[in-house]
């Protein structure tokens, strides 16, 4: 076991780039400090759907899907704040 430990420690040694800080240096960090690295872009927006067809085929498709969701999400919402107002009788919508 001590050798394998000698053995993943030196690997680790030979993998980095920068020699390693130390507690010294470590310490005065504060845990929720952030590392300073290169901002993140925007991103791209994440869909509920995707969909193999292309042109105007595949956009129909997404309208439709992004129609649905929405109907979806409303269906939520209002049951959720009747639900919240006292009426049990009322059911989310199918998938939740």
């Amino acid at each position: 076991m001590e050798r394998l430990t000698r053995h993943v420690a030196r690997r680790i040694r030979e993998a980095r780039k920068f020699p390693a800080m130390g507690a010294r240096r470590v310490k005065p960090i504060h845990p929720w400090s952030e590392l300073n690295t290169l901002r993140e872009d925007g991103g791209s927006p994440s869909y509920c759907f995707k969909f193999g067809a292309r042109h105007v085929e595949g956009s129909d498709l997404e309208v439709h899907g992004a129609l649905e969701v929405r109907g979806f999400r409303g269906g939520f919402r209002e049951t959720r704040l009747q639900r919240l107002e006292g009426d049990h009788d009322t059911l989310y919508p199918f998938g939740t």
